[in-house]
């Protein structure tokens, strides 16, 4: 009996770190588009040399830990369209894949590992991890591993 009020009690941890990683993303996703509303663009991370910059207020993690804050983003997003950079819920092993919320732009092109399928470049993307081999409400899977999906989806719509 205890067994079973662990497991249930591990996996509604689980979904409630998904729920708070899916609803950062979406508040990510009407920021951008207010900045693009505004302005026509969207920020650019160019001045990075792989074109992205870590979104979450904690430090982007596993195969993102070389990928920092970018201070000119910052300025224009918080806290102008977001009071504050989300946090990336720690747990369930995600942060040793790829742990944190990565926005480039322009993204691409690329060939997504999970699928095969080539997406096209020049749009601005959000990444981000969740615990689980689950789907992706906001994208395309981009890379599954045996505890984690990775996600990835074009903010002005393309894929």
């Amino acid at each position: 009996m205890s067994t079973i009020a662990v497991v249930a009690t591990n996996s509604a941890r689980v979904q409630s770190r998904n729920a708070k990683r899916i609803g950062d993303i979406m508040q990510f996703y009407a920021a951008f588009n207010l900045e693009y509303s505004v302005t026509g663009s969207y920020p650019d991370t160019t001045a990075d040399p792989r074109s992205a910059a870590c979104v979450s207020s904690n430090a982007c993690t596993g195969g993102w830990s070389g990928i920092v804050a970018d201070a000119a983003l910052d300025a224009i997003m918080f806290p102008t369209y977001m009071g504050s950079k989300p946090s990336y819920p720690a747990g369930g092993g995600v942060t040793a894949a790829a742990g944190g919320y990565l926005y480039s732009s322009p993204w691409g092109p690329g060939t997504a590992p999970y699928s095969g399928i080539t997406y096209p470049g020049g749009s601005p993307t959000l990444q981000y991890t969740l615990e689980g081999i689950v789907s992706c409400p906001m994208g395309i899977i981009w890379v599954r591993g045996s505890n984690y999906t990775n996600c990835i989806f074009s903010i002005d719509g393309k894929f």
